[in-house]
């Protein structure tokens, strides 16, 4: 850099020649989650989020288990990486109970408790991998898709990835020997 005087006195830097460019923000991704087909009432889900611009770019990243894209009345659950917390929806949709930092801590709603024992995240590069520990309630039996979304500090939303399915058994039943 050569420094020189401006006509107004006061010093002006040069910048050295070349080609400058903006960083421009890119838009997040959902890549995945695992199992794709799981069945049962209790699973830890692995979702993995990626962001060109690193995975520290990422704010939030959600889980969503239901029949249809809806977040009313369903299993929807966040980890978002200002809080360093968990979060479950609420029923209607209007206020997110968030989880402690106890292993032994949970919350749920209607539709299924989230648990922080299985819970856990890692970021390297590009990538958030976030493990949801959650499990269906009964009454919420049938089969519901997983979906996923990411959305970044500039609040860029990923689209909705539609990962798989997860079958919820219903109420447990007893056989009874005839007599």
């Amino acid at each position: 850099d050569t420094a020189t005087v401006a006509a107004n006195g006061w010093p002006w830097i040069q910048p050295e020649s070349g080609t400058w460019s903006a960083i421009t923000n890119e838009q997040p991704v959902a890549v995945s989650v695992m199992p794709l087909n799981a069945t049962g009432n209790r699973q830890t889900f692995t979702a993995t989020y990626r962001d060109p611009n690193g995975f520290g770019n990422l704010r939030h990243v959600q889980l969503l288990v239901n029949s249809a894209l809806d977040w009313m009345n369903s299993c929807f659950v966040l980890y978002d990486r200002t809080q360093d917390a968990y979060a479950i929806l609420s029923d209607n949709g209007g206020n997110w109970s968030w989880l402690g930092p106890l292993p032994t801590d949970s919350r749920e709603n209607s539709q299924c408790r989230l648990y922080r024992q299985y819970s856990s995240v890692t970021g390297a590069g590009n990538d958030l991998v976030v493990q949801y520990d959650v499990e269906l309630k009964q009454s919420y039996s049938g089969t519901k898709n997983i979906n996923a979304q990411a959305i970044d500090w500039d609040l860029l939303w990923s689209p909705w990835l539609q990962a798989g399915t997860f079958g919820v058994t219903g109420a447990p039943f007893t056989l009874t020997p005839e007599t």
